[in-house]
């Protein structure tokens, strides 16, 4: 249990998009934090497994990428394919963020494919919108 997922009390924005291997997650935006799970079943109940830890607000970057741009970090899957073929990045954003225990600095990312651009665009507006209330609400705290 992490107690950062517990003390989440506003879902922002919740929904299938693929990673770069062409696997499906289903991400979860918070006020404070971005959750990463895929589907797994258990005694025949569904239920969602973390893919990674949580990733605090304050130290997300969104980098909205056009259509036809080159994925580096590509290795596997439909995805894959679909890029390094004929057909050309569509509908894709990246995640990055700096390593809370990363005293070098050091910047993960995870690029992710939406199914059509109003999916896209409804995941970078909730981006924005969430680091506009972090902003606010560190402001706030520091007056």
């Amino acid at each position: 249990k992490n107690s950062l997922i517990n003390k989440q009390t506003k879902l922002l924005c919740q929904g299938e998009l693929k990673n770069t291997r062409g696997q499906k997650l289903h991400v979860f935006l918070f006020e404070e934090i971005l959750l990463f799970t895929r589907i797994a079943t258990r005694n025949d109940v569904k239920c969602y497994q973390l893919t990674n830890y949580p990733i605090p607000i304050e130290l997300l970057l969104i980098e909205d990428l056009e259509d036809g741009c080159k994925i580096q970090e590509l290795n596997t899957g439909s995805f894959s394919r679909t890029l390094s073929g004929t057909k050309q990045a569509r509908n894709v954003f990246r995640c990055s963020t700096i390593e809370n225990n990363s005293s070098d600095g050091r910047i993960t990312s995870i690029t992710l494919q939406a199914r059509d651009v109003y999916d896209k665009q409804q995941w970078i507006q909730a981006f924005k919108n969430v680091k506009n209330i972090v902003e606010i609400t560190k402001n706030s705290i520091l007056k």
